[in-house]
């Protein structure tokens, strides 16, 4: 939350301190995203945020406006061979995914606002 530059100078440091990210996505640079591992359930979900800022209420209140993203590329770090289904919940879709060098890779086709991806994984 400042000037995209300053923001995009922190995570380029980070990422040379942290190695390989867990997580890259191809999408507006207002698309947030955070990544729950849930072991006991098998799964990781990824949360996806896509909403501008822009808009200013009656009453001076900030409005947030939820914007569409189509064909959102991720590429997450997972286990090889681990991963036996992907789904975009709000409908339920099961995605097509590829899995390679230690990443499973999909596709979001559509979404609006917020979406929910869960990544199921096999049991052991």
């Amino acid at each position: 939350y400042g000037p995209y530059w300053c923001e995009q100078m922190f995570f380029d440091a980070l990422q040379e301190l942290l190695g390989q990210k867990i997580l890259e996505i191809k999408a507006p640079v207002q698309t947030i995203c955070k990544v729950h591992v849930q072991p006991d359930l098998r799964r990781v979900v990824l949360h996806v945020l896509n909403y501008c800022h822009s808009t200013t209420g009656k009453g001076g209140e900030l409005v947030d406006d939820a914007l569409s993203v189509s064909g959102a590329a991720v590429s997450l770090q997972i286990a090889e061979g681990s991963v036996c289904n992907v789904t975009q919940t709000s409908n339920n879709l099961t995605l097509p995914f590829a899995h390679s060098n230690g990443r499973v890779t999909f596709t979001i086709p559509q979404m609006t606002g917020y979406e929910m991806i869960v990544v199921s994984l096999h049991d052991q």
